[in-house]
């Protein structure tokens, strides 16, 4: 991957008098390999031609003025300094007037200011041979050939704008370079503009290979974690990523109080586990809450409460936007009383149904059909209002004593219960 990165140059009245000079000559030589480049000439004789004609310029600028005259289309005339600008130049025809004296400044400028070099893979010449950076006094200078051995230094003024900036990238590759001596090739091409100096580097990024495959495991995500909207677990041995469904109620009832972990990082455990092929097997303790009569029995009343609690102050309520709101939450709380019933209901007649197979599925990745769907549904039911008081939680720690150690009879003796959907203090 080929990455461009712009910067400016400052210079004194001296370097920057040369400096010119030189992009000067190269603009002419570009411009002249361009025209026999359209004419037909081989490379050979471009390059020969130009060595007679700029005999005082090195032969790397030559070579790169060829270049250069290279990216030009060579099926049709091209205008260097710019088409439309010399056409403005031209339809000024006052010509002591600021406006087309800023015009021909500008045309002259694109016309005449350009130097390039391209970078080099040769050691010796430690990246670029005429355009090369380096460190002065722990500040980045660019040192630009003149002349046969003749040299100017120019300070570089860029700073990364981010972290993101590739210019971190680059300074990162240089000083390594210099550390090394195993140096990169990299282009510099100079332009003059507004009577200032600006360069663009252009070199090649090695893109990482890939080495970090299903072999090393699995990394699972949940994007829809709160507040930062993303959680991440990692989980050992081969995987895919894998349906998404009930990952969050799954890691927040199981992983969170049981690892004490974050419930957005459970939930992208659970999503790394499916990816292995583990069946979502609920643990023992929550197998036994949801067969325990009296404390579902408690729950339901506690919903029971809350309901007539609802509805008193839907009485009460004159704001229609406040009704709405106790309306919405009065629904669904109808709806989590109604999956507590129907599963008193169950206890009557049939056990409860869940799959408790250890190992892995078949196919790697599937979620098993079973109903522990709907039970780790009644057990959120069961377990969020009655124990922590509300419907929604970020810590799910108080749950730890249900999970590991089955304790959930001091919230079941806060009442003595009587039967399905009543009990009494």
């Amino acid at each position: 991957m080929y990455v461009s990165l712009q910067f400016k140059l400052q210079l004194g009245p001296n370097n920057k008098k040369r400096l010119l000079e030189l992009m000067r000559k190269q603009s002419s030589a570009i411009r002249s390999a361009y025209n026999m480049l359209r004419k037909g000439l081989s490379q050979t004789e471009i390059y020969n031609n130009l060595r007679r004609r700029y005999s005082d310029m090195l032969s790397a600028y030559i070579n790169s003025a060829i270049y250069k005259a290279k990216q030009y289309p060579t099926n049709r005339k091209v205008v260097f300094g710019g088409k439309a600008l010399f056409g403005k130049l031209c339809k000024s025809r006052d010509k002591k007037s600021k406006t087309r004296r800023k015009l021909k400044q500008e045309w002259k400028e694109k016309r005449q200011g350009t130097l390039i070099s391209i970078g080099s893979k040769y050691k010796t010449e430690k990246g670029n041979r005429n355009l090369r950076f380096e460190q002065i006094n722990g500040e980045l200078h660019l040192k630009i050939t003149v002349g046969d051995r003749e040299f100017v230094y120019a300070k570089v003024l860029r700073e990364p704008s981010n972290k993101k900036d590739k210019w971190n990238i680059f300074l990162v590759m240089l000083f390594e370079s210099w550390k090394s001596k195993n140096y990169f090739p990299y282009t510099v091409e100079l332009k003059l503009r507004e009577g200032e100096i600006y360069g663009n580097v252009a070199f090649e990024y090695p893109e990482p290979g890939i080495w970090l495959t299903k072999e090393y495991g699995v990394i699972g995500i949940d994007i829809n974690a709160s507040p930062l909207h993303l959680a991440i677990a990692e989980v050992s041995s081969n995987g895919n990523k894998v349906n998404p469904a009930f990952t969050s109620l799954i890691g927040s009832l199981k992983y969170a109080p049981q690892l004490n972990i974050d419930k957005d990082v459970a939930s992208a455990f659970v999503i790394g586990r499916r990816a292995l092929g583990f069946k979502k097997k609920m643990p023992e303790n929550y197998l036994k809450l949801l067969s325990d009569r009296e404390y579902l029995e408690y729950a339901l009343y506690c919903y029971e409460e809350k309901e007539r609690e609802l509805k008193e102050n839907l009485k009460k309520e004159t704001n229609q936007y406040k009704q709405n709101a106790i309306k919405l939450e009065l629904r669904e709380l109808q709806e989590k009383k109604s999956l507590l019933l129907a599963r008193l209901e169950n206890l009557q007649s049939e056990p409860i149904s869940c799959v408790e197979a250890n190992g892995r599925n078949s196919a790697q990745g599937e979620v098993a059909k079973t109903t522990s769907q709907k039970d780790w549904q009644i057990l959120k039911v069961a377990l969020l209002f009655p124990v922590l008081g509300r419907s929604f939680a970020k810590d799910f720690s108080p749950l730890k004593p249900f999970l590991v150690q089955g304790k959930w009879d001091w919230v079941r003796s806060r009442l003595v219960p009587l039967s399905a959907g009543g009990t009494s203090r």
